[in-house]
């Protein structure tokens, strides 16, 4: 309340305390201002709740997230039979199964030695040249000489190490004598040292190899591949290997599984952030204690709708098969909504079905033609059956040769250039190579040189394609000989030849859909918004068909619903929660406002009163100095 103003004063004349009186009555007067003020700290403290609910909500959300993802269910375990040999990971999507390995060589790394010294930092390597090269890595020149100060052992290491070309050097003392020691810095064949060495180091003395080039060997399923690392990531589809040693003639076997445990994880996080905000919305409708939220209408819907959709069946699933979260060992407590996991029954269900579990958490499609599959979707895609036709496949952009090579293979020694969306390279092919060879020269360089291209054997002519599909890859091949088209060399001319790939195109439901490679995605605006296929169908497929492909049958999963409710509830700027708290803030500021004018009635009528008093004891003095005089004038008789 405020303060009684500047006239702040006493009755003395009345006897009576006038700022008590004042006061008392503006305090009064002032109920309807502490009702506001109730009012306004009520929904203050409502606006606090809701924004706690929705941080409960966005947890939930992240944990649901992290369930419907592909990863989840796409994760994978390795085991071994053995430890040892090698280890193994995979990432998610990794190919399933028991495979047999055979470790028949590691992948070794070329190392030499030069002969020994007494001292490593003294003038005792005579004058010469040394030149060393690993693999395709630009050589080492080395020119010794005592008039340049450079003709120790840790002179020559440095210039070995500065030129950062592929080649590591260090001294060792073995002890009586040093020696320098030279390596490739990366394992494998390709990479083997070259070395001339007219010092007296003699590093190509063959005498002084401590360590031949070797590639790595094994055998996977019976099938040998080799490898210039001991790191190999695609002889099993989404499997990394890395061997550690030989296996001497047995064989170990490595079981890639789906991560069970990895889900059973997952469906617990899920279990208990739901719980979490169930607990909570509880403590606010609590009849004998409740919250902030207590009589919030729109805190009670959030609940009963989440409370409706987690207990919810998926569409289009019968009753009895995997439909819903009571289905694989969630159960719901009638009195408290909450949620628990019975652990055992999930493992149970995803050891036997796994890809029925998954559908149910995960959103997936199947289509009726083979050559169209499900990519992936948004919270925006609905279930249903939608039509899919192509009228254009994708390609890669792809040039041929123009004559198929000889049996007796290429006349004389050739070099191409391939050139593939800004990176190129350099293949040298030799003399005599017929086709199958000429394909893995090419190859060869292509991933040496990191050009993503590769080539391929079309009916004994060369053909050189992009790796990958659409409208954004281009290639130009050319060669250092004028084509002649007599087969006898690669069949590509001083002219490069080129080409650009092309965007797979058509409809989903009827409408025109967006492609880029191989990847078509349904418009937006429509029940499949969201909705991207995979097709792998050539132009020849298309013609055959007359661009119908079916339909793919679309399931968004029990979590997408889940996931699409809490967007919409938690989104900020136009989510519900926002809207809520949009009306509570409406409130807050007409409140404010009441109690802005209340509080300035409130000052005039302080005001007013101070007035009144003030004139009532002027008017008491006056009457009691009237009295004082007529006493006075009385006695005098």
């Amino acid at each position: 309340m405020a303060p009684i103003g500047s006239l702040n004063f006493s009755g003395l004349a009345s006897g009576l305390d006038t700022k008590a009186i004042i006061e008392a009555i503006l305090r009064a007067e002032r109920k309807p201002v502490e009702r506001l003020e109730l009012r306004q700290s009520r929904l203050g403290a409502r606006q606090s709740a809701l924004e706690e609910l929705r941080a409960k909500l966005l947890a939930f959300r992240d944990t649901l997230r992290d369930l419907s993802s592909q990863r989840t269910f796409a994760g994978r375990t390795t085991a071994l039979s053995q430890e040892g040999f090698l280890t193994a990971s995979a990432r998610p999507g990794a190919e399933v199964g028991l495979f047999a390995i055979e470790v028949l060589q590691l992948a070794a790394a070329h190392k030499v030695k030069s002969d020994g010294f007494f001292a490593d930092d003294q003038g005792l390597v005579s004058d010469g040249t040394i030149t060393i090269q690993s693999g395709d890595n630009d050589p080492i020149t080395i020119e010794v000489s005592a008039a340049n100060g450079n003709n120790s052992l840790e002179a020559v290491r440095d210039a070995i190490n500065g030129a950062q070309a592929g080649v590591q050097a260090s001294i060792l003392f073995d002890g009586a004598e040093y020696r320098l020691i030279v390596r490739a810095e990366e394992t494998g064949l390709a990479n083997a040292l070259a070395i001339a060495d007219t010092t007296n180091l003699d590093l190509d003395d063959p005498a002084n190899e401590v360590a031949a080039a070797a590639d790595a060997l094994l055998r996977v399923e019976g099938v040998e591949i080799t490898s210039a690392s001991n790191k190999l990531t695609r002889a099993i589809d989404g499997v990394t290997l890395n061997l550690l040693a030989t296996t001497n003639g047995s064989p170990l076997t490595l079981q890639v599984e789906a991560d069970v445990e990895g889900v059973i994880e997952g469906v617990r996080k899920l279990v208990q952030a739901y719980n979490e905000v169930i607990e909570f919305l509880a403590e606010q409708f609590d009849p004998d204690d409740p919250g902030p939220l207590g009589s919030d209408a729109t805190s009670r819907r959030i609940q009963l709708r989440l409370q409706s959709l987690v207990t919810a069946g998926l569409a289009g699933v019968p009753v009895g098969a995997i439909r819903s979260l009571s289905s694989v060992g969630v159960s719901f407590d009638g009195r408290t909504g909450k949620m628990s996991l019975d652990t055992g029954r999930l493992q149970e269900l995803l050891e036997e079905r796994f890809d029925d579990v998954s559908r149910l958490f995960v959103a997936s499609a199947t289509a009726t033609d083979p050559k169209v599959s499900f990519a992936s979707s948004t919270i925006q895609t609905q279930a249903g059956d939608y039509a899919v036709q192509i009228t254009q496949a994708a390609e890669r952009a792809t040039v041929v040769g123009s004559a198929p090579i000889q049996p007796s293979g290429l006349e004389q020694d050739e070099t191409l250039t391939i050139a593939a969306n800004g990176s190129s390279a350099t293949v040298a092919l030799a003399a005599g190579m017929d086709i199958a060879a000429v394909v893995n020269a090419v190859n060869a360089a292509l991933r040496e040189q990191g050009v993503e291209a590769f080539a391929s054997d079309d009916d004994g002519s060369l053909r050189i394609s992009t790796t990958r599909y659409g409208a954004n890859q281009d290639l130009a091949v050319f060669s250092d000989l004028a084509d002649r088209a007599d087969g006898k060399q690669s069949g590509f001319d001083t002219t490069p030849a080129t080409d650009t790939g092309a965007d797979v195109a058509g409809t989903i439901d009827g409408v025109a859909a967006s492609g880029a490679g191989q990847f078509l995605a349904a418009g937006e605006g429509t029940p499949a918004q969201g909705l991207k296929l995979r097709v792998t169908a050539t132009s020849q497929d298309v013609t055959d068909r007359g661009g119908d492909f079916g339909t793919i049958s679309f399931s968004p999963g029990l979590m997408q619903a889940l996931m699409a409710e809490l967007e919409t509830t938690t989104r900020f700027g136009d989510g519900t929660i926002d809207r809520a708290e949009d009306r509570i803030e409406a409130d807050l500021e007409r409140i404010a406002d009441e109690i802005e004018r209340f509080e300035a009635r409130l000052v005039a009528r302080e005001a007013q009163l101070v007035r009144m008093f003030a004139e009532a004891e002027r008017a008491i003095q006056a009457l009691q100095a009237q009295q004082s005089a007529l006493a006075g004038f009385l006695a005098s008789f």
